[in-house]
């Protein structure tokens, strides 16, 4: 047979356990927001300073990949491979030890490896 004390010690220590852990899911998804808009903002920033056209699309969370691929001098289709992880590494790899081939790397000293 239980007391009353019991039960309602044992549903505090429940209340406790779910207010910890909402508070710590709140306190994760600030953390995640907060580095959320300081990317987008130093993003933009730095689009602003290159003068790429639309640097806006530093909040749009694939449109910044592909931002970030035209300012480097890629073609924007190449944000598709960061769809698909293990190949689009693969490819990128590929692409860029063939470029190494076809124009000799000034910086990188991978040509003809």
């Amino acid at each position: 047979m239980t007391t009353l004390g019991t039960g309602m010690l044992e549903g505090g220590i429940e209340s406790a356990l779910l207010g910890l852990t909402l508070g710590i899911l709140v306190f994760v998804f600030l953390i995640i927001f907060a580095t959320f808009v300081y990317y987008a903002l130093a993003w933009m920033t730095l689009g602003k300073k290159l003068k790429y056209s639309r640097p806006w699309l530093a909040w749009i969370p694939f449109a910044n990949i592909s931002m970030m691929l035209q300012m480097g001098g890629f073609h924007w289709a190449w944000v598709f491979l960061v769809l698909l992880p293990i190949f689009g590494f693969s490819c990128s790899f590929t692409y860029l030890r063939m470029d190494c081939f076809i124009r000799p790397c000034t910086y990188c000293n991978l040509a003809y490896l």
